[in-house]
This record gives structure tokens, C-alpha cells and sequence, in this order.
């Protein structure tokens, strides 16, 4: 089963829940191009550059950890070698400018930097590094986050609501989630022969079967998250933010920001499955 046990796989989405949310994000295709420094200048912009510069060897070190029944501890310090080589930095940030070369539209892309020039979007820069900064357990934070939501307002729900809406956060999440884990997992049958990976259609129906189970259990974690994350805006300054993200400019930006994150982790998963049998025990006598 390609996503192996729904419980492993639920512990492992809401830890990328915490990982990956900072900034409004959807799954639409984008196309268009520009050059590589307007595409770093975007990713430092947004946060992107940040986000895929943390510790995220680490975060799947810590959850191999959680997760390492049946596994010896040189096989566990093996698999960490190899996550935090595969998730490097450097190669997470290339795979993701790449994308963002060959899909950003400079029009879009400059009208979202000036829109980050305005105070507004200057807080909005700072709520996002400050939260890639949190380096609290994502269980505490999600705790935080469901009780901000449940001293919020109506209104202030309702403005959530309408955040989560325009960037289509909860499927998007659920889809980079499903598909990274599913990567690792074909990256480690490709390592040893691809004649076993499920075709394209099986792969399509194991994740819709688990898409409605994992959304829903997704769906308020990620509404308490972002109530913590923009806690700090009012109404007013949040009803804006919301407004930028429905322009044809916030649109473009948010499907693109979102392309080069999965990208990058798709690539970057598929590299760490592929060095998952090597590190077999029986594979280094």
C-alpha cells in the first residue's frame, strides 16, 4: 500500500501541516517565465527561500525517529544521513527557482514584490519569518492555534474562512503531503526495481481514497494554525491581505509559490526513497 498505515500517514501530514504553512498557497498550474534572480528575489520575498533553508532533514529525522519500529539504530542513523543530504537547502532551492523561471510571469511577479513593499505586506513578510523562526513542537503550536480560533470572533472566523478559500490551503496541503510521502515510497521501490511501481491510475485512487479522511482531519488544525500565524492582524488588515490574494497578481503568486515547494519536495522525496534499501542493514555488512 502505497501510503502505507493511515495512522503513520496522519502523523506524518500534520507534522508537514506546522512545516509547510506560512503563506496563503494553492495547487493551480501557472505558466510564463522570467530570469533566475527575479525567481530568487520572489522566494526571499515570500519567505520561500527561508522556509526551504530550515532544518527540514532534521523534521524527517525526528520523524523517523517517532516512527522507527522495526528499525536498528545504525539503519535509523543511516536513513538521517540520507534525509538530510536529500533535503538539503541548496537543492530544495534550486529545484524550486527552476520551477518559478519557468512559470513566473514578471507582470504578477512584480506587482506581488511591490505589494510586500506596502506596510501591510511588511508585516505580513515579518508574521511568516517569525513563524518559519517557531521552533516549538508543531503539537504545541496547533494546540496555541485551536485556542486562538476559539476566542475569534464571528467576523474574524469568517475572514479565516475566506483566507483558507482563496488559497485553497487545506487541499493543498493534503496534496504535497500525499504526494511527497508517495514519492519516498515509489523512490524506494525504484531503487530496486521500477516494474513494481503502481501505474499512474492505482496511484490516482489511493490518494483520493485517503484525500476526504485526510482533509478532514487537516481542515481545523490548519484553520487553528492560521488563526496563530495572523493573530496579530485586525480584521481590517486581514480583510486587505485576503483582497491582495484574490488579484489576478496574489492568484499567480500563490499557485507558483506553491508549484516550487512541491517540486522541490516531490524531487528531493524521490532522491531519499531511492537511498531507503541501501540502508538495510543487511545492505552494509
Amino acid at each position: 500500500m502505497i501510503l502505507g498505515s493511515s495512522g503513520v500517514a496522519v502523523r506524518v501530514l500534520l507534522w508537514f501541516t506546522a512545516l509547510v504553512f506560512a503563506f496563503g498557497v494553492s495547487g493551480r498550474d501557472a505558466h510564463g517565465q522570467t530570469d533566475q534572480a527575479t525567481a530568487v528575489a520572489f522566494m526571499r520575498s515570500t519567505g520561500l527561500w527561508d522556509r526551504l533553508g530550515g532544518p527540514i532533514g532534521e523534521a524527517v529525522q525526528d520523524e523517523l525517529a517517532r516512527n522507527s519500529r522495526g528499525l536498528t539504530l545504525t539503519q535509523i542513523e543511516r536513513l538521517s544521513k540520507r534525509a538530510k543530504e536529500s533535503y538539503a537547502p541548496d537543492r530544495l532551492r534550486a529545484v524550486a527557482a527552476a520551477v518559478i523561471v519557468e512559470g513566473g510571469e514578471d507582470r504578477h511577479l512584480s506587482a506581488a514584490l511591490a505589494w510586500e513593499a506596502t506596510p501591510l505586506g511588511a508585516v505580513i513578510t515579518k508574521l511568516g519569518k517569525e513563524e518559519i523562526a517557531d521552533k516549538r513542537a508543531s503539537a504545541i503550536r496547533m494546540a496555541e492555534g485551536i485556542a486562538v480560533l476559539a476566542r475569534s470572533s464571528e467576523t474574524r472566523r469568517g475572514l479565516l474562512g475566506r483566507l483558507l478559500k482563496v488559497s485553497n490551503a487545506v487541499d493543498s496541503v493534503v496534496s504535497l503531503a500525499m504526494n511527497t510521502i508517495v514519492a519516498i515510497q515509489i523512490g524506494a521501490v525504484c531503487a530496486t526495481s521500477c516494474t513494481q511501481v503502481p501505474s499512474d491510475e492505482a496511484i490516482r485512487k489511493i490518494k483520493n481514497r485517503h484525500r476526504s479522511e485526510l482533509r478532514e482531519a487537516l481542515g481545523p488544525m490548519t484553520l487553528g494554525f492560521v488563526a496563530a500565524v495572523y493573530a496579530p492582524l485586525s480584521d481590517a488588515d486581514m480583510s486587505e491581505f485576503i483582497a491582495f490574494l484574490e488579484t489576478p497578481a496574489g492568484q499567480h503568486v500563490n499557485d507558483l509559490e506553491m508549484k516550487a515547494y512541491e517540486a522541490a519536495f516531490v524531487d528531493a522525496s524521490l532522491q531519499f526513497g531511492r537511498t531507503v534499501p541501501g540502508t538495510k542493514d543487511a545492505a552494509n555488512p
